[in-house]
């Protein structure tokens, strides 16, 4: 990878530009992110230089949410909503089925990747 250089008075600054972006990440991606800058820092300097950082965060976040709408769907047929329960008992039935399923996407997905 050939760097560029423009002059600023005495000093010489790397003239580093972003490659033009493919699609957009959601929640999972800037979760990534994050992750990569507080705790990876290294990785995430390298995929910046190299400019895969954004095709990166793009890819987790789509394979995250399809993990997400997979596990979710899974669970809903294994396990359907109970027709006994009140409508405010089933929206924190949906609620607490898609934190567990979040917890298991964060640790597989966002943070070993």
């Amino acid at each position: 990878m050939k760097i560029e250089y423009i002059q600023s008075g005495d000093y010489w600054i790397p003239n580093l530009a972003c490659p033009p972006s493919e699609g957009s990440y959601g929640k999972y991606g800037i979760m990534r992110e994050a992750y990569l800058r507080a705790h990876q820092r290294g990785t995430y300097a390298e995929m910046m230089l190299m400019g895969t950082l954004h095709a990166h965060l793009v890819d987790v976040d789509r394979q995250a949410n399809e993990t997400f709408e997979a596990m979710m769907t899974h669970a809903l047929e294994v396990e359907p909503i109970p027709d006994a329960l009140s409508w405010l008992d089933q929206v924190g039935y949906i609620n607490n089925m898609k934190a567990c399923i979040e917890e298991l996407i964060l640790g597989d997905i966002l943070y070993h990747n």
